[in-house]
């Protein structure tokens, strides 16, 4: 077995003959996967607003930006830790996430909590130095992070809730780091949006398990009957994030003053994004979706091509004008 090197100076503090199966394996790979720098691409979302003034962007402003976005990157790394800190006894159980560095004993629960802490410390030390309403939104993220890790993931609805709003607060911080108002249009698509994307987590999650012959959800409070009511409200919500883009470009036909120079490319966006969510569901239910919507997204081409179709119509928007 792999003993941490907490385990072995104490076996000879005492004088404990201790035998490994296998060497301890290095601590810094461990943690650098545990820390999971591939879910800082949802950290992306910080950077929305900045695409949304991208013409009259400086590079200061881009600065402020990418600052931002380190930062935010630490503090998830920093919750993703004791996040599997406090799982780690459901993902031994989990056909998937027992391999993962603390489930599996690679990372020790010591290492893993002081990373936790450093991480955290530096990323609200920074925001600190970078915005007062950048750090408030950081601090609120860290509260409602917590509050899923201890309490909340455990309540059915109330967790993928949650979750939505924390994507959400990614645009926020962004938001207060281009010193403007919160849109309310963006905000409501956002929350809708990622409501959808994490219940379609939960639906591959419950999937997986019952592959495994399991019938509930480990430490999430999900059945296998939940399943049609989860996907049902997932896809509705899906819809209902579609509608509240379609009400908006609709809008600003009324605005006398449009901030984009061409709004009806947005239509264009709006297609590839109804085309995006659809086919993701679609491949859902035919049960070839990953554990993470948004990871998978990121690594299939048909994704890809289509989030670029979005970004040029929303660019053309802004720029091109006919």
């Amino acid at each position: 077995m792999n003993l941490s090197v907490f385990t072995r100076r104490r076996a000879a503090r005492e004088g404990i003959g201790l035998g490994e199966l296998a060497p301890a394996k290095p601590v810094l790979p461990a943690l650098l996967k545990s820390m999971r720098p591939h879910q800082w691409l949802k950290n992306l979302l910080v950077l929305v607003p900045l695409l949304l003034i991208a013409p009259r962007a400086g590079i200061s402003d881009v600065l402020t930006f990418l600052s931002g976005f380190l930062l935010f990157g630490l503090l998830t790394s920093g919750t993703y830790l004791i996040n599997d800190i406090l799982d780690v006894e459901a993902d031994r159980k989990h056909p998937r996430k027992q391999q993962r560095p603390i489930a599996s004993g690679d990372l020790p629960l010591q290492v893993a909590a002081a990373a936790a802490t450093l991480l955290i410390v530096v990323a609200v030390t920074g925001s600190a130095l970078l915005s007062a309403t950048f750090l408030l939104t950081l601090l609120a993220y860290l509260v409602f992070t917590l509050g899923y890790s201890f309490i909340l993931k455990r309540i059915p609805l109330v967790d993928v809730l949650v979750i939505a709003s924390l994507f959400t607060m990614r645009i926020v911080a962004g938001m207060s780091l281009a010193d403007q108002p919160p849109s309310e249009w963006l905000l409501m698509f956002s929350i809708f949006f990622f409501f959808s994307l994490a219940l379609m987590k939960r639906e591959v999650e419950l999937g997986v398990m019952s592959q495994a012959g399991a019938k509930t959800l480990q430490g999430r409070g999900y059945g296998l009957d939940d399943r049609a009511f989860v996907m049902s409200f997932g896809i509705a919500s899906g819809v209902a994030s579609l509608v509240v883009f379609a009400l908006f470009i609709s809008s600003l036909a009324q605005q006398a003053a449009s901030p984009y120079a061409s709004p009806v490319f947005l239509w264009g966006a709006m297609a590839a994004l109804s085309y995006w969510m659809m086919r993701m569901w679609l491949l859902t239910t035919r049960g070839v979706m990953d554990d993470d919507p948004i990871l998978y997204a990121a690594g299939e081409r048909a994704s890809l091509i289509l989030g670029g179709l979005m970004a040029a119509f929303v660019l053309a928007a802004q720029l091109v004008r006919i």
